[in-house]
């Protein structure tokens, strides 16, 4: 028997608990260079531990970049109210075990791009949401890897979500349920080998959203370990798979209510 997924209201839980904490411990500066482990980078003069919520809120005078093993935060926010960049590269790993948004508030831009193999971003307790209330976009690419405790894109009204997972080995793996429009507009985008995973998948949830998936190339997946895929649940959906790609899952709607 088909299984619906978790009501709007869980969508919405999601995204909310994404939304940067009350009290930010450290703050992106970037006066001295690009590098996150250099702690005069950092407004507080220390570099962030994994007790510290992280905020990236300026490209200038340099933009942010985790080059090598062990940058850690608990809350990470990429473009709060102004814009944001991060890069993940050359094997860098990020841990934030409290969750991750990009583009958080209305107005705000987030960028993050995970770059190349052995590159990683993990993502704790609340997930990640891209495109929470403002324009978000994740790159992850070259057999790069992003995990979740759940996702969504574009999630509140007015929001723009964009991920892309390109390359063999590049993966996006959401423990929780992956949401594409969740009331914004959501767009993935799984091409040329690349992977993602979760444990369902909806894809234009509620009234006013847009939500679009395209899978597309040889080796290119979705696979949703437990749950439905619905294409199109209260919002708009649209789902593609083409030239030799997959999409698995233990149920589909199409056209939910």
């Amino acid at each position: 028997m088909l299984r619906r997924l978790p009501t709007a209201c869980a969508a919405c839980a999601l995204a909310l608990a994404t939304v940067t904490p009350a009290r930010a411990d450290e703050t992106w500066v970037g006066g001295t260079s690009n590098d996150w482990f250099d702690a005069t980078n950092w407004s507080g003069g220390v570099v962030p531990t994994p007790a510290d919520n992280v905020t990236i809120d300026t490209v200038d005078p340099n933009t942010t970049v985790v080059g090598a093993v062990g940058a850690t935060a608990n809350g990470l926010t990429v473009g709060d109210i102004s814009a944001g960049l991060l890069t993940i590269q050359n094997g860098g790993t990020l841990t934030s075990g409290g969750g991750g948004t990009i583009g958080n508030q209305s107005g705000s831009i987030g960028i993050v791009t995970v770059d190349g193999a052995g590159s990683s971003w993990t993502t704790g307790s609340s997930g990640l949401a891209v495109g929470n209330n403002g324009t978000g976009t994740l790159t992850i690419q070259n057999g790069a890897a992003v995990s979740s405790n759940g996702g969504s894109i574009g999630a509140a009204s007015g929001s723009t979500g964009t991920v892309m997972v390109t390359g063999a080995g590049s993966s996006w793996t959401s423990a929780g349920n992956l949401f594409v429009g969740v009331s914004g507009t959501g767009t993935l985008t799984i091409q040329n080998g690349g992977m993602v995973s979760s444990s369902s998948g909806d894809i234009g949830q509620n009234s006013g959203s847009t939500g679009t998936v395209m899978v597309t190339g040889a080796g290119s997946s979705w696979t949703t370990n437990s749950g439905n895929v619905n294409v199109g649940d209260n919002g708009a959906g649209t789902l593609t798979i083409q030239n030799g790609a997959t999409v698995s899952s233990n149920g589909a709607v199409i056209g939910v209510n």
